[in-house]
């Protein structure tokens, strides 16, 4: 063990473990509402919607209103 090791565990650190509702489930996606297998609650997004263009620039899937969020 390193010394880095033990003193994250002298100073009461904790591996990570899952939370209890974080487990593998369908779910639907929120980009396009397939449903498909996710690895846990965070997951909530399809692969298919991953790999489109639009997710990888982080642009909207669809606009609305005026575009900006100034209070007018």
């Amino acid at each position: 063990m390193t010394d880095l090791a033990m003193t994250d565990l002298d100073a009461g650190f904790r591996p990570l473990t899952r939370a209890r509702g974080d487990v593998p489930a369908d779910r639907q996606c929120l980009r396009c509402a397939a449903t498909f297998r996710s690895a846990g609650f965070g997951e909530r997004i399809c692969k298919h919607c991953k790999t489109q263009a639009s997710w990888k620039s982080d642009m909207p899937l669809a606009t609305g209103g005026r575009g900006d969020r100034t209070a007018g």
